[in-house]
């Protein structure tokens, strides 16, 4: 029995060494805290979270910060992440495990010479050498950080998509103002103009133009609020809000301003941070690491077996694979994940190519809106304004006709239209810039829209 008791102990330390062979993978802790950071805002199930509070006139930022909490395509980024994190220490493990069983010889002899412990490797799979392991669970790691990539620029893009979504609503919602006041001036003249042939001093052409004029701009007015409903929906959806919250957004934007000298210094190093580049150059990377552990092919994998007799005597039985016989198929994977690798080389070169033209269209589109902004709103419209007074005047002390200051009048709030939607124009592209940057926005700066930052005509 003492070849038994030497026997047994050391096949069982073999066995469980090999059943629990692994592997630590540098960088895996580092990805699983960054991680674990972000997932605190989603430990609560939804029905459970403490969400950050909305309001009708809450600004850009609070919708942001709402989104990043309720928006389910975002939160699914964030555990298909999670779920590649995990891939790491399985992929860093062996596959097998130890088995124990019992065999014996029924030819009618006695028990203890034919009755043995068995020992082995799971069948369904093979012994891997830790370089093995290692190279596997880096590629993981790698998949990971690809994943890491993708819920980052998930992130970005809802940031842009939140920030274009409130800046048409507060477009639709100043157009809409300055339709009702454009109206308001329209039925004063055309109720004018029916007063002055009552009394033989019109044209009853001029006022019949008016007043179809009125029901046109009332069509008008009757499409632009029914089709902001819809606008709001576009919002809140996107925020991750239900529409029987009763919430109806009335948002504020500040006035186009040049970006600030901060951003200017963040676009010249734009690219290197830009999220969609990050994430191509993750894949890359993710392909280069799966091709060596895919050389790992080419290498035997081996299993073990260990007999140990009720009567001391013990066996060992090793084997091997013979990774030769499946040289083709290997070499068929092996070229399949360098395809994988060399497109994900073209895709980095094209979104390396595709951000610093994002950045150039962007910023180009962002600073010709703040020019153009300036001169209408500083210079165009201030003259309208006094010539559109001076045409007012006129016409109620019946020096001018009142074609004339309706003309001006068109003009002016047509300029103002125009300053809606370069306010709108600059605002989005600096949401895109801050996407392409990859860095969250700065909301919040500049003055809020309480009213008006520039002038009306007198309406």
């Amino acid at each position: 029995m003492n070849r038994e008791v030497t026997s047994l102990p050391f096949l069982l330390a073999l066995f469980s060494l090999l059943a629990a062979c692994s592997v630590a993978i540098d960088g895996e802790d580092a990805e699983r805290d960054r991680a674990t950071a972000i997932g605190t805002r989603y430990e609560k199930p939804f029905e459970e979270r403490e969400l950050p509070p909305l309001a009708d006139d809450s600004d850009l930022a609070a919708y942001i910060a709402h989104a990043e909490v309720s928006n389910g395509e975002l939160e699914a980024a964030f555990h298909e992440w999670l779920a590649a994190i995990e891939d790491v220490p399985q992929a860093a493990t062996q596959d097998t495990t130890a088995m124990l069983g019992l065999e014996h010889t029924l030819d009618g002899g006695s028990a203890l010479d034919r009755t043995g412990l068995m020992l082995m490797t799971d069948t369904m799979a093979n012994w891997m050498f830790p370089g093995r392991l290692r190279d596997r669970g880096n590629a993981a790691l790698s998949r990971a950080r690809t994943a890491g990539a993708a819920f980052t620029t998930r992130r970005l893009a809802l940031q842009s998509e939140i920030a274009e979504r409130y800046v048409e609503l507060w477009m639709r919602d100043r157009e809409i103002a300055l339709q009702e006041r454009l109206a308001s001036s329209l039925a004063m003249a055309a109720a004018s103009a029916r007063a002055e042939v009552e009394n033989g001093q019109g044209s009853q052409r001029e006022s019949t133009a008016m007043q179809a004029s009125v029901l046109q701009q009332s069509a008008n007015l009757a499409q632009l609020r029914t089709s902001r409903a819809a606008l709001v929906a576009r919002l809140l959806a996107a925020t991750g809000s239900s529409l029987s919250t009763g919430l109806d957004p009335r948002p504020s934007l500040p006035d186009p301003q040049p970006l600030r000298t901060a951003e200017q210094a963040a676009l010249d190093a734009a690219i290197a941070r830009n999220p969609a580049l990050q994430q191509a150059r993750a894949r890359h990377e993710a392909a280069l690491l799966q091709i060596t552990a895919d050389e790992w092919e080419h290498t035997p994998q081996f299993s073990l077996r260990s007999l140990v007799m009720l009567d001391g005597s013990a066996l060992i039985q090793p084997a091997m694979t013979l990774p030769f016989l499946r040289d083709h198929a290997i070499s068929a994977k092996l070229r399949q994940t360098q395809s994988t690798a060399n497109a994900a080389n073209a895709m980095l070169r094209k979104a390396a190519l595709d951000a610093a033209a994002a950045i150039v269209a962007e910023r180009a589109i962002h600073e010709a809106a703040v020019a153009e902004f300036s001169v209408l709103a500083e210079s165009v419209l201030p003259q309208l304004v006094r010539t559109a007074t001076v045409a007012r005047a006129e016409w109620t002390s019946g020096r001018a006709r009142l074609r004339e200051w309706l003309e001006v009048n068109d003009a002016a709030t047509a300029v103002e239209l125009e300053l809606v939607r370069l306010r709108g124009t600059a605002a989005i592209a600096r949401a895109r810039l801050h996407e392409a940057m990859g860095e969250a926005m700065a909301t919040g700066e500049g003055a809020d829209d309480a009213g008006e930052s520039f002038p009306h005509p007198p309406f």
